[in-house]
Formats: C-alpha cells, structure tokens, sequence
C-alpha cells in the first residue's frame, strides 16, 4: 500500500503546481507567463554541460538549444545554422579612478553664505543670502538628485551662520542680520520636519563662525562679534542635556569666514580672514596643536567637509582673487596634496557636505549668487570585469564610474572620452597618434601644442622661398577602388605630393607601418610665412634698385 500511495503523493504535489498551463519548481504559484517557474534562495538551475567536440556531435540541434560549453565557460545557442556565444563577464578584481567633479541638480534658487549639512543619506541647506536674508530650508536626495523644500528655519533670516549634524538631527545657529550678530540656537529634526529652539549660543552674537561635531557633541567658535571685532571664543554644545561649555580659545590669528570639519575624533579649524593657520582641537583632553598650514592661498569663506579619514578645503576668496582651487589634508601624514579644481566656476560663500563617500560643494557667489551644486567622487572604486574573444582578444569593463575597454579607451562619469588616458579632462583626450578615414571637422579650429617652453634647439627656418619653389601644387582624385578600406570621398582634391615634400622638408610627412604617407599641412605655414618674408625682402631691394634707376635716369 505504501509504495501505491508515494507515486500517487508525487503526482498530487506536481498536479498542486501546475496552474494554467504553467509548471513550478519551488513555487506553489508559477508565474501565467512562464512554461516553467523554477523559483529557490539557496540552489540554481544546471543545464547540460560539455566541451565544444561533444556540443559539435549533437544530431540536429534544434533552433534555441542551450548547452554550457565546459572550453570558454560560455552559454550557447543554437540558431539553426551557428552555435551563438553568449558570454558572461568574469570578476576579475575591482579599479580606483581618479576623483573627480559630477554636477548634480542645481539648488532651486541663488543663495550664498548659506549653511549646510548631512543627516544619514540626506543634505540639507538653509538660511543664507538672496536678494535678503533668507529662512528657506532644503532637502537634497542623492539618489534621486532632486531637492524638496522643508519647514522654513525656526529663527529669523540669516546670513552667515554656523550648523552642524548630531544623532539624526540638524542644528543652526548664531549669523548675522541687518548689521546685528546673533546667538540664538535651533534643532531640526527631519522625522517630523519641524524646528525646536534650544539654549542661545553660550558666547557672545557672533556670525561667520565655524560649526562641526564630533561624536555626540557640536562645536562653534572664531567669527566675528557684534561689535565686528574677531572671536576666538571656542564652545562645546551638548545635545543631551541642551547645554553649552566654553572650550580652550581658538589660538589662531582672530578669524572671519573660516573652514572647520571633524575627522574622526579630532577636530578641524583653519584660514579665514586671508589665513592659511590650520589647527587641531583634541576634545578629550581640550587642546589645540597648530598641523601643517594650508598649502593654497591664504582665504575666507572656502568650504570644507571630511571624506574617508581626509579633510578637504577649497574655493573661497584669495584677496582681491575668487578661487576655484581644492586640497586635500591627510591627518595621518600631515600633508597637505592639491586635487582636480572644483568643477564649477570659482565662488565664495559656498557651502558643503559629505554624504558617504560623496562630498558635495555648490551654490555661493562670484559677480552674481550662483546655484549650481556638485558632487566630488572620492576615488571611485569599481569592479573590473573581463569578457575573452579570443587568445589575442581581451577586453575588460569597469562596472562604475569609469568603463575601460581593451585597455585603452575610458569613459568618464563626467562624459569625457579617453583613449590612452584614464582621467579625461576634455570630451575626447587622446594621448598618442590616430588615423583618421574621413573628414575631421571643428567649428572651433584645430589647435596644435606651440608653446615654447616645450621647445629646445630652437633655429630660424632658412632657404624657405627656395625650398617652396622646389615643391608642385597639384590638384586630383581619390583612387577609391584600390583603396576601399580608407572610406575616401568623391571630392576634387588640392595639395602636394608626400614624397616631394620629404625630400625637402622630411619633418612635415609621416610613413605608416605600410610605407604609406601622410602630410602635416599646418607645418607648412611657417616655410610660407618665412618665403613670403624673403619675397618682400627682394621686392623692397628691387623697389630700391628702381628708385635709383629712375633718379640717374632724371639726373641726365
């Protein structure tokens, strides 16, 4: 009786999966779209497996059968005529890329001397200055790169506030309205989306301070007071019992629009009022110890934040000069290293934060109040994949911000295009030699490395009106027949021989790995420059002649 009702419970669980025409493995719901719905978490699916010689002995494979070829790893698929290669992307290690600049979303209006901060995978900006002082708070959502407008600060407008982030909340305090300091203190808190005002700042009114944290305590200190005299009062905020503890001074030069950020458990305050002192604040034991100063010019109002255990400094005003430089600080090694400039226009008055591995910089002012807002992606890291054709055809492929292909061609999160070169600057760089078939064409010109810095054995060009008279100009057609593979146009041509030119000028023709030759037409111009210069010269010498001729002529 037993082994009558086994078959029969397997042919009842089999029957329970079977729906609609549709058969699942796994599932007691097969999906109405499927033949078969094979569905588990913790076991995949082999289908036949061979090499290529047993593949091949196959008696007439039908269209759409699939083996995995055990030779190359490969899936294939029969087409009714060829085997189909469909080949997956091996892991073969993961890539760094340079840093670089990615505009993001602009800031939905212009604003500078704003403050700005992170909470979890959120920004926030707020306060600042438009055409007024300005209570606006905004949210900015890197994945979606998009801003969404919060409650409005709970304080009046400002300008020129400090604010920093601790355990969820945001926090924004003291600035500077209609010529008066200020030191009033308030909580943000992005679950309800509502502002509570905490205990005032325990200094004095004071605007263009700097603010950070560091663990569950928040800084604020330098900036000047009502008086507009500098500050280096230092003060220790706890949220936890909503109180303020006035810390060691500040021991730098008096400051105004100064960067502060924290790396760990140490903070960070340096430059402002055309500065370049950059100091570190120990909170344990309230000491500050002067680092390495700032290597870029001394300035106020840059921006900073912190990525990866390295602090970050740029933009800002160098004296009479808006700057657009970035630098990087290393608290490990106490060094100072310039990074690729900020990707917009040089501003003050900006503002940053980091989000992850992602610091962000935007909106402040040159001429005008600016909007735009940027990402800084700290060396990317991406994982490399690679795809064989064949022994001498390899080609691999960053899955990330960079896509490398066959080793030499890059493509930059930014849109460059490199070939040769892994951190494009422009929309195509290439470093070496290219051949083109066709027509290169630039609304803009061409434009070709001169400068003589780059330049050694340096000599006038001599016989060149000589040289020139040695040469044909000829006019003619492309043999488009005997060489279909150069994609040659049917146009009338002008120009010179190749191999007349090398026996007078070997610099301007270039021969390929088949003998053929190419000219460099744009090195013809100094030879004609130089021949038209020895043409005058015998003009104005014959003119002189004549004159004479004429003069003894008239004397008779």
């Amino acid at each position: 009786m037993k082994s009558l009702l086994t078959p029969l419970c397997i042919f009842i669980s089999i029957q329970a999966m079977f729906s609609q025409g549709s058969v699942g493995v796994g599932t007691a719901t097969p999906n109405s779209s499927a033949i078969l719905d094979v569905s588990s978490t913790t076991k995949g699916m082999l289908m036949p497996r061979m090499t290529t010689a047993q593949r091949d002995a196959i008696v007439s494979p039908t269209i759409g059968l699939q083996v995995l070829n055990l030779d190359d790893m490969c899936t294939d698929i029969y087409d009714g005529t060829y085997w189909i290669k469909n080949c997956g992307l091996k892991l073969i290690g993961h890539d760094t890329a340079a840093s670089i600049w990615i505009q993001k979303a602009s800031f939905p209006q212009l604003l500078d001397f704003a403050v700005g901060f992170s909470i979890g995978n959120k920004g926030y900006i707020g306060t600042g200055f438009t055409t007024v002082e300005s209570r606006q708070f905004w949210e900015y959502d890197p994945v979606n790169n998009a801003w969404t407008q919060k409650a409005d600060f709970g304080g009046t407008a400002r300008s020129g506030a400090a604010g920093f982030s601790i355990n969820n909340k945001g926090y924004i305090g003291t600035g500077y309205l209609f010529f008066s300091a200020l030191r009033d203190f308030w909580e943000y808190d992005p679950t309800n989306n509502a502002w509570i005002q905490k205990a005032d700042f325990g200094g004095p009114e004071i605007y263009a301070a700097v603010g950070f944290s560091i663990g569950g305590k928040g800084y604020i200190g330098s900036g000047r007071n009502q008086n507009f005299d500098y500050s280096n009062e230092f003060w220790e905020y706890n949220p936890a019992n909503d109180t303020w503890v006035q810390k060691t001074n500040y021991p730098g030069e008096g400051t105004e629009g100064a960067v502060g950020f924290s790396i760990g458990s140490k903070g960070y305050l340096g430059t402002g009022n055309s500065s370049n002192e950059f100091w570190e604040f120990n909170p344990i034991n309230n000491a500050w110890i002067q680092r390495a100063n700032f290597e870029g010019e001394p300035r106020i109002e840059a921006v900073g934040f912190s990525l990866n255990g390295l602090g970050y400094i740029g933009t800002g005003q160098a004296g009479p000069t808006i700057v657009g430089d970035f630098w990087s600080y290393n608290p490990a090694t106490n060094l100072w290293t310039q990074e690729a400039n900020y990707g917009g226009e040089a501003r003050v008055g900006a503002v940053g934060f980091a989000i992850g591995n992602i610091g962000y910089l935007g909106l402040g002012v040159d001429d005008l109040s600016l909007s735009d807002f940027w990402a800084y992606n700290l060396f990317p890291v991406a994982p490399i994949y690679e795809h064989t054709f064949d022994a001498d055809n390899v080609a691999r492929f960053d899955d990330g911000i960079w896509t490398r292909e066959m080793e030499n061609i890059f493509l930059s999160g930014s849109g460059n295009v490199g070939i040769g070169i892994n951190n494009p600057s422009q929309k195509l760089v290439v470093n070496g030699n290219g051949v083109f078939t066709g027509t290169v064409t630039a609304s803009c010109g061409v434009l070709a490395c001169s400068d003589m810095r780059y330049k050694i054995n340096v000599l006038p060009i001599e016989h060149a009106l000589k040289n020139i008279t040695l040469l044909q100009g000829i006019t003619y057609d492309w043999d488009k027949e005997k060489f279909p593979e150069k994609e040659f146009n049917d146009r009338h041509q002008i120009g010179i021989s190749a191999q007349e030119l090398e026996k007078v000028y070997p610099e301007m023709v270039f021969t390929d790995s088949d003998g053929y030759k190419t000219v460099d037409y744009s090195r013809l111009t100094p030879v004609l420059i130089e021949g038209m210069k020895e043409q005058q010269r015998q003009i104005e010498e014959l003119q002189q002649q004549v004159r004479k001729l004429i003069e003894m002529v008239s004397s008779d």
